[in-house]
């Protein structure tokens, strides 16, 4: 038995590391001959060589200080890991900063980006049931065997080389198909503006609108709460606009004057600056009474590229503020930028540079409501 003598390992037992593991024959002798620390520092050896030391993982650089073949086997699993990781979960051990469950989330998360994207909802307080449904999902969906178990991940006395034995599966994980992809959402991504959510320049029984763009915020429904000073709930229709920047208008139209509140959320989350906070004040003018003139209204006449303008008097329409919304020939309202300034009491100049030419319709709104003879069907020539 002791001429069949591997070839050779040398290192002594326990976590002792070397980049080329090299047998001896004697210490073959104690392996053969079952001795468990030996067997299990051997063991440790290779894991650590051929696991962690050896492949060349997708952070690396190789004349990248720190991070590339000079670095030890734990700095490449622990630079890979903080490379995968987002920002807001610095990871510095493979210890403590594994106990309450959620980093091994983010890390199952951030391999198959969708499989467990709620991570960040957890409660640390829920520690073992975190770790068991990262690790779950990470069993059945990416391949990775539990070499440690999630009770013994939260333990804040968890054997480090066990940790890392079980981590570094991670690298060369691959998804299954079928895996139960989530859409992930971001509500602190969705951008909210317009007149309806401003503190001023709202109206009593005049529709006052805003847009909730979602673009950069993954998927997910948007939900608009508008409470009047008494506390009550008042109605908001919310409208997909189908654009580029997956934009949802909202209008609601105020029945009382005062300090009104709207909730805006977005997969269940509130997003930045909700709730706002717009003054709604007296009664609305009349758009009826309101009055244009300007070659930016004119049937023909108004050239591509050229800057082009309308005025809007609503002196004696009462309050209320003017807005213009542009289409362009195939339909689309945020492709022509318009400026609309108050220059006087009452009186707004509008300003616009068509970017192609076909009929444009220029609609002009006075407190929430059009004026006479809006929408204006504008042909811009070439």
């Amino acid at each position: 038995m002791y001429n069949q003598s591997p070839n050779g390992y040398s290192g002594g037992g326990g976590s002792g590391y070397t980049e080329n593991p090299q047998y001896n024959e004697q210490d073959a002798t104690h392996i053969v001959d079952g001795k468990l620390k030996l067997i299990l520092g051997l063991i440790w050896t290779l894991i650590l060589h051929y696991s962690i030391s050896l492949p060349m993982w997708e952070f690396e650089q190789p004349d990248a200080p720190g991070l590339g073949r000079d670095a030890t086997p734990k700095q490449k699993l622990m630079n890979w890991i903080q490379e995968k990781l987002p920002p807001e979960l610095p990871i510095t051990n493979f210890t403590s900063d594994w106990n309450d469950g959620r980093a091994i989330g983010a890390l199952v998360d951030a391999c198959a980006p969708g499989l467990y994207p709620d991570w960040n909802k957890r409660d640390p307080r829920n520690a073992l049931e975190n770790a068991k449904e990262a690790m779950d999902l990470a069993e059945r969906w990416l391949g990775i065997p539990q070499l440690i178990q999630p009770h013994e991940m939260i333990n804040p006395r968890v054997d480090e080389q066990s940790m890392m034995t079980y981590l570094s599966q991670y690298p060369n994980a691959k998804l299954k198909s079928g895996a139960p992809i989530k859409p992930k959402t971001n509500s602190a991504r969705v951008r909210c503006y317009g007149k309806g959510i401003e503190p001023s320049g709202n109206q009593v029984d005049a529709p006052a609108k805003f847009h909730v763009e979602t673009f950069a915020a993954g998927q997910g429904n948007v939900e608009v709460i508008v409470i009047n000073p008494k506390g009550q709930r008042e109605k908001c229709d919310i409208e997909f606009r189908n654009d580029k920047n997956q934009t949802y208008d909202c209008t609601y139209c105020p029945t009382m004057e005062g300090q009104y509140k709207v909730i805006v959320k977005y997969g269940g989350q509130e997003v930045p600056k909700s709730p706002f906070s717009p003054y709604i004040e007296g009664k609305a003018g009349d758009a009826s009474r309101c009055l244009v003139h300007g070659p930016g209204l004119e049937p023909n006449g108004v050239m591509v590229d050229k800057p082009t303008w309308f005025e809007i008097d609503a002196a004696n329409a009462g309050n209320g503020l003017a807005e213009v919304i542009l289409v362009n020939p195939q339909g689309r309202q945020d492709v022509v930028p318009v400026s609309v300034k108050q220059v006087g009491p009452g009186k707004f100049r509008c300003e616009y540079v068509p970017r192609e030419p076909g009929l444009h319709s220029v609609n002009v709104f006075f407190a929430g409501r059009p004026i006479p003879n809006s929408p204006y069907g504008v042909n811009v020539a070439s």
